[in-house]
């Protein structure tokens, strides 16, 4: 059974003498079954949709395959939530001593396969289990869920806040998540800090209609100038929060809080 709570709570915090609501999307999974991570019903979301003829977009008859870097909490996600669902999950990986065991552990105890993929650098990962999937017939997950049912997700979900807000400060990575929140904000301003390459990151905004809001100012974007791996050890926050990603937003809110104006909301991807 699938232990998704997507109702997180939005607590309030002080950062630097400021006051910052926090959307606790960690707690979204329990970290036992599931991640603690925001994108969980998003993602059954995708495997449970169809065309805008009424067939699955995501065929039962065939296996799934997808990459996940050891950073990303995809793989454990699809593995549980496909399974669940009835399909059968392949999930690869780079092969290398810095790829966490227990995220290949949780791969498994979800029901996924894990495959092992060299040599290690995940460009040239994602590009070994294309080939492999076109070989055995699998079915590739849209890799960083870019598919228009990820993004209304996010797109819904923003616009329904029962809370209204002036700021949104979230990482942008792929940036799919991102994108969504964008279009459903109601507010005034939204500040991503990207943990992307910024030709990769603003390849995204031109493709989703979002350049114009970025020009005009409406959204900033800050790339970071950490490491992607950087865990960020420096830096505390009263919540957990995955150091990849939303401590490097985290870090960014506690040297520009001063300067917003208004309510702020701190979307927490992720523990």
């Amino acid at each position: 059974m699938l232990d998704i709570r997507p109702n997180t709570p939005i607590e309030e915090y002080t950062l630097n003498g400021h006051p910052v609501y926090v959307k606790r999307d960690d707690l979204m999974g329990d970290g036992i079954t599931l991640p603690p991570w925001a994108k969980l019903e998003a993602i059954q979301t995708i495997f449970e949709s169809t065309t805008p003829l009424g067939i699955p977009l995501i065929d039962k008859d065939k296996p799934v395959s997808y990459m996940c870097n050891r950073a990303s909490w995809s793989g454990w996600a699809l593995s549980k939530i496909g399974t669940e669902l009835g399909y059968d999950v392949k999930i690869g990986y780079p092969n290398s001593k810095n790829f966490p065991k227990q995220t290949i552990e949780k791969i498994i105890e979800g029901g996924g396969e894990a495959i092992p993929i060299k040599p290690n650098m995940d460009a040239v990962v994602i590009g070994s289990l294309k080939k492999m999937s076109r070989e055995n017939g699998w079915f590739p997950f849209p890799y960083a869920f870019e598919v228009p049912t990820y993004i209304d997700y996010w797109k819904n979900r923003l616009a329904t806040l029962e809370e209204d807000f002036d700021n949104l400060v979230v990482c942008s990575g792929t940036p799919c998540t991102s994108l969504g929140m964008c279009m459903g904000f109601r507010g005034e301003n939204i500040y991503l800090v990207s943990t992307a390459k910024q030709s990769t990151a603003e390849r995204a905004y031109k493709k989703y209609g979002l350049m114009d809001r970025i020009e005009q100012g409406w959204i900033e974007v800050f790339y970071s100038p950490f490491e992607f791996y950087d865990p960020m050890e420096e830096v505390e926050t009263p919540f957990p929060c995955n150091p990849y990603w939303d401590k490097k937003v985290w870090h960014w809110l506690g040297e520009n809080i001063h300067l917003l104006r208004g309510k702020t909301l701190f979307w927490n991807i992720g523990a």
